[in-house]
């Protein structure tokens, strides 16, 4: 730009290589940072561009393109004339399609208007044409709305000096222009509030009604598995991020399976000659513990990250299994420490996780869960057994696909069969607190309290919050005239549910049992 201007103008040389120069030294300001992040992260300081030219650390060509293609997914602007037309409005409303950032990028429309309204000033006619330029680019390729923020700011000047020009015409012009600026404004202000209260975090934490730690353990599925695995991994261990690669709050070192470089443990696995073999690998290379968030391993999957070749899959499976004991959960995310020893068998976790079976298998299972989620919802039972017999059939080694069936055959009273599945679930690992809660409730009519009240407890670990467990575990206790630990969890359902007045009494009666037969209550 400010080339274009001296051949304009025909200013001094000196004046156009100090004003360019301080333009570009003022913006490189802000972008050094994320060069040198990207550098530092990456061995690329363009990433994700560019790579073919500066390559990377671990880069991976394929990988890099499977993500690329990922991120042009979205959107609707892509194939027929009334796609194009339809997406800018599309595009103001229909946030799913267009990424999970609010933004309302329909100003952006108001650019054309200044080819007709005469002496535009130069400022605003740069900011015009990078705003322009910058939407033309951003709907030819991801269309992603977030991507769109770096040119909104450069825009909103040329939108409002069309605004001020438009304003002062005629009635119909007016007109027009209030009717967008509402809408603009109703929209912005709905993703607004609609991001904020349907947050159970962020309300309380703006209010000062939540602490920083306590808003981390709500929004952020992985913050405790990361954090506690900070605090018991030594200083000069590191910690593998098996699927997914989140590994923000983690003050120590780490290796991450990510979705644009290959797989490091895949090339130990591959390399390795048996289950030992990569065991001394991971030791040398000081991994003591590795964390693996399910739902992003399915996530990430259909990138091929785990494409790893059926030997290696194996040979770190029987790793996994033999030497690898579990040690924390939460939300999904799991720790777990690996072992000089094999570990015991009824501690060992089976199975096959769902994201090593094919990328085309995993897509198919996202979408049967989506399908059995709606066909439960709609009360369309039969459906939903249906899809879930489909989904063992496709993973018949995986926790979810197995706990699935358990719920759909309980709905249809299948009892004995639905305990079965469940107990698959636990078995292949790593199921979640529902298996554990359904579990419970179904063994419950065989008033097996002992192992009731254990189901309930390992529930109540992984998600103290989950609707109704405390309760269940409260009246197991009960069954096993366990009252000191029942009232405990009778005290924290209360918590939960403080207007409740059948379960106020029940605590109340609970309180004078524990109060009539002492402290020593809980333990008999």
């Amino acid at each position: 730009w400010w080339w274009l201007a001296h051949a304009r103008t025909r200013n001094a040389w000196p004046r156009v290589l100090r004003d360019t120069g301080l333009a570009v030294g003022w913006a490189s300001v802000w972008t050094g940072v994320w060069l040198g992040k990207n550098w530092l992260f990456t061995g690329n300081p363009f990433f994700p561009l560019m790579q073919t030219v500066f390559g990377g650390i671990g880069w991976d060509a394929a990988h890099v393109i499977r993500w690329m293609h990922d991120n042009v997914k979205y959107g609707t602007g892509h194939g027929s004339l009334e796609a194009w037309l339809t997406m800018p409005l599309k595009a103001s409303i229909d946030i799913p399609d267009f990424g999970t950032f609010t933004l309302n990028p329909f100003p952006l429309l108001f650019l054309p208007v200044l080819a007709f309204v005469p002496r535009v000033p130069a400022a605003v006619r740069f900011c015009a044409f990078y705003g322009f330029g910058y939407a033309v680019i951003w709907a030819t390729s991801s269309q992603q709305t977030r991507f769109l923020y770096p040119a909104m700011v450069q825009a909103a000047v040329a939108v409002a000096f069309v605004a001020l020009r438009a304003g002062a015409g005629a009635w119909a012009a007016r007109g027009a222009l209030s009717l967008a600026a509402t809408w603009i404004l109703v929209v912005g202000a709905f993703g607004m509030v609609h991001n904020r209260y349907s947050n159970n975090a962020l309300v309380p934490y703006t209010t000062g009604h939540l602490s920083r730690e306590d808003l981390l353990r709500l929004g952020v599925q992985y913050y405790e598995t990361v954090r506690y695995a900070g605090t018991v991994t030594g200083s000069r261990d590191r910690v593998l991020f098996l699927a997914g690669d989140e590994n923000y709050y983690m003050p120590r070192r780490r290796i991450c399976n990510s979705i644009y470089d290959r797989s490091w443990l895949g090339d130990e696995a591959a390399r390795a000659a048996d289950a030992p073999a990569l065991l001394k690998a991971l030791r040398r290379n000081r991994v003591t513990r590795f964390i693996v968030h399910e739902a992003r391993g399915d996530e990430y999957a259909p990138y091929g990250i785990y494409d790893w070749g059926r030997k290696a899959q194996d040979t770190f499976l029987e790793v996994w299994h033999a030497y690898a004991k579990p040690e924390f959960d939460n939300k999904g995310v799991f720790l777990f420490q690996l072992q000089a020893k094999p570990v015991p068998a009824a501690d060992r976790k089976g199975g096959r996780p769902s994201w090593f079976y094919p990328g085309e298998t995993v897509r198919r299972s996202v979408d049967l869960v989506h399908d059995a989620d709606l066909a439960f919802q709609a009360n369309r039972k039969a459906e939903g057994l249906r899809i879930c017999e489909e989904l063992v059939r496709l993973m018949p080694e995986v926790s979810h696909a197995r706990a699935y069936r358990g719920y759909a055959l309980g709905l249809s009273g299948r009892r004995r069969e639905a305990m079965a599945d469940y107990e698959l679930a636990i078995r292949y690992g790593w199921p979640t607190a529902v298996v554990y809660y359904n579990l419970g409730i179904l063994l419950e009519a065989d008033k097996k309290y002992a192992r009731c009240l254990d189901l309930y407890e390992k529930a109540i670990a992984m998600d103290p919050g989950l609707s109704g467990v405390q309760e269940r575990a409260m009246e197991a206790a009960i069954q096993l005239r366990r009252f000191g630990k029942a009232l405990t969890y009778g005290e924290a359902a209360l918590a939960a549910k403080p207007t409740d007045r059948d379960l106020d009494a029940r605590v109340a009666r609970l309180r004078q049992v524990v109060t009539a037969t002492g402290p020593g209550s809980g333990t008999r």
